[in-house]
């Protein structure tokens, strides 16, 4: 849809929005390993990169991956042009199949959703659709809602995570699951965004 000069300058924008303008990057370990790889600090946590750090991450990034389901499976080979379906995420509410009105989503309509976009083939992966509003305290809804996505489906998965602690306990369900941590790497079935 775009010519090449309107992608080229998509992509200079950023790379100047980077180096010049910078980002907040509020978490300490993250910031250290840009640093570490030759970016720049000012006002605590404003980092900036430059061009050249950005174009030598581009030639490790492959153009090609692929991710497997729990079994080990291929099931998507992201890159180049390949397209994917699958749940989006954490929705606040949604229309009961019963009553047909809107409601507060619950735990159950996480395992739910996971449960039967897993017979659905046209489905490739599966996010939480639903905030588990019934999950006490709030602060384990994510975990609750990865358990309740592993018992019902082994396609690929996308989590949440409300921080480094959910991950760590996901990270070691998941290398149970696949058998191992050189096993869930060579083969990775799950990808997570963090909320914090």
């Amino acid at each position: 849809m775009l010519s090449e000069k309107g992608k080229q300058d998509i992509y200079d924008a950023a790379v100047r929005i980077a180096g010049e303008i910078g980002m907040r990057v509020p978490h300490a370990a993250s910031r250290d390993l840009l640093v570490a790889a030759g970016a720049t600090v000012d006002e605590g946590d404003l980092v900036h990169v430059s061009r050249e750090m950005i174009e030598a991450a581009r030639k490790t990034a492959p153009a090609l991956f692929s991710v497997y389901d729990r079994n080990g499976e291929p099931a998507m080979e992201v890159g180049k042009y390949h397209s994917y379906f699958g749940t989006g995420s954490d929705l606040m509410q949604i229309y009961d199949l019963e009553t047909g009105e809107p409601r507060p989503s619950g735990l159950a309509d996480v395992a739910r959703a996971a449960h039967l976009c897993d017979g659905l083939p046209n489905i490739d992966f599966i996010m939480s659709c639903a905030y588990p509003h019934d999950v006490e305290p709030a602060s384990r809804a994510y975990l609750e809602s990865f358990r309740a996505m592993i018992s019902n489906t082994t396609k690929p998965m996308v989590m949440t995570a409300e921080g480094g602690d959910d991950l760590e306990v996901m990270w070691k369900i998941a290398c149970e699951l696949r058998g191992g941590e050189q096993e869930l790497r060579a083969k990775p079935y799950s990808s997570c965004t963090a909320s914090r």
